[in-house]
């Protein structure tokens, strides 16, 4: 692999792999301070989008894990039934699209602002849970 990544790399900045250690990302590191353009990987970050017919603020969550998903859904279905707000969630492993917009006035109201809040802070929450536990640091009940 780590082999594979070194090819892989001296091949797009065009330099002559050299040998089996690290000389040919050592000579990279000047190229890529120098480079004037984007990169080949372009990171996916997510924001709350307006979007029309009607009015409505939309957002896909990426999980790396079903379980992630599973767990993300769960509190999204919990925090609807407390906060009597409900969305359309589309879900598309391992994609969750969560459509969501006051009904009654077909329009983003402070009540689909504070619902896209607490949908972020549930996502953060469920990685940093599960980053926690794939650490060990977990209690089994």
């Amino acid at each position: 692999m780590e082999s594979n990544l070194r090819k892989l790399m001296c091949e797009y900045f065009d330099v002559e792999e050299k040998g089996s250690d690290d000389s040919c990302l050592v000579d990279l590191l000047p190229q890529l301070k120098n480079m004037d353009h984007k990169s080949p990987v372009i990171p996916h970050k997510a924001t709350w989008r307006v979007v029309e017919s009607p009015r409505r603020l939309m957002k896909t969550y990426v999980f790396d894990s079903q379980r992630e998903l599973a767990l993300f859904v769960g509190d999204i279905l919990d925090f609807q039934e407390e906060f009597n707000h409900h969305a359309k969630i589309t879900i598309n492993y391992p994609d969750v699209i969560i459509e969501v917009y006051t009904h009654e006035v077909d329009d983003i109201t402070e009540l689909d602002k504070e619902y896209a809040q607490t949908a972020d802070a549930i996502k953060k929450n469920i990685v940093t849970e599960q980053n926690f536990e794939f650490e060990g640091h977990y209690t089994e009940y």
